[in-house]
């Protein structure tokens, strides 16, 4: 049987516990909505650029090119907020 000193331990052990659980899920939640917020910054960039572009007369080639790196650019954004995603659930 266990004394009242054993089950406090064992409480504050679970107390403990859940506080870092709450943490590390409060850490990847403000990661995910950085990586978001970076997402929305590479699009708003993206259109102030090609809009400054057209009115230069740069080419519809020189816009592809600038759309290729940016939407790479998104993309890697977007793996990470997967992984932290499937680190969630976990």
């Amino acid at each position: 049987m266990e004394s009242w000193k054993d089950k406090l331990k064992k409480v504050a052990s679970q107390v403990a516990q859940g506080a870092k659980d709450a943490a590390e899920t409060a850490k990847l939640k403000i990661e995910i909505s950085s990586l978001n917020g970076k997402i929305a910054d590479e699009k708003r960039s993206f259109g102030s650029t090609v809009y400054d572009m057209f009115v230069a007369g740069n080419s519809f080639e020189e816009m592809k090119v600038l759309y290729a790196a940016t939407s790479e650019k998104i993309a890697a954004l977007k793996a990470q907020i997967a992984a932290k995603e499937e680190e969630l659930k976990d």
